[in-house]
């Protein structure tokens, strides 16, 4: 059974479920890092965490779970994965607000954000050797 981490919690993959009011799913209000694993275990990890926070902290969005839960909860994602080699996606969005394109405001207490770790595909899948995905190959 493959799942997923929403929120700090693992459920099945095919039963979680993003509001229609996340802004991130309505307005892109969000972003995400795509991390290579291998045998079980996210690769440059902190490195990624430092980017994800970097740019959380451009956009005003809070990302409330410390490295080593976020860190934990990738190795539980994968360790449901029957790959040797894998991607995660770790995706942060403002999570659900009411209408309007400008943020809501900040009165002092941190809007909620949501969290999910999925693993969509081996990482053979994402990503053919000797091929990169923002240059075509030589030949």
């Amino acid at each position: 059974m493959t799942l997923a981490w929403l929120n700090g919690a693992l459920e099945p993959l095919d039963q979680v479920r993003i509001g229609p009011t996340d802004r991130g799913f309505l307005l892109g209000d969000g972003l995400f890092e795509t991390l290579r694993a291998e045998h079980g275990a996210p690769l440059h990890a902190h490195r990624h965490l430092a980017r994800l926070r970097a740019g959380a902290a451009v956009l005003a969005l809070p990302l409330p779970w410390p490295d080593d839960v976020l860190i934990d909860a990738m190795a539980a994602v994968l360790a449901t994965c029957a790959h040797n080699e894998a991607a995660l996606r770790l995706t942060l969005t403002r999570g659900p607000a009411a209408r309007g394109v400008l943020p809501p405001e900040f009165h002092g207490v941190a809007p909620l954000a949501e969290v999910s770790i999925l693993l969509p595909h081996s990482f053979q899948d994402v990503v053919n050797p000797g091929e990169s995905r923002f240059t075509k190959p030589n030949g």
